[in-house]
């Protein structure tokens, strides 16, 4: 009976868990505050600020199209002797 109801409890935690990390993060944040009453915590790392419009060191521009450089790789010396 006990051995069951701790499988039943850890089964339970796991899929709270799993519904929370996959929950949407503006979900987590409105449940979080009207669990707790008080608003979440600052976020910080991609998407904390909420400018995502420009590069680095350009808020509020729009994005402009950067190229991308692909560079050759040239073989070692005793690979292309070897052939």
């Amino acid at each position: 009976m006990m051995q069951a109801l701790m499988a039943g409890l850890i089964v339970a935690a796991a899929a709270a868990y799993t519904v929370w990390s996959l929950m949407p993060a503006a979900w987590r944040a409105a449940l979080l505050q009207r669990l707790t009453g008080k608003p979440p915590a600052p976020r910080s790392g991609c998407g904390a600020c909420g400018d995502c419009s420009g590069p680095p060191g350009r808020k509020g521009g729009a994005a402009q199209a950067q190229p991308i450089r692909i560079q050759r790789r040239i073989a070692p010396a005793a690979h292309n002797a070897s052939r």
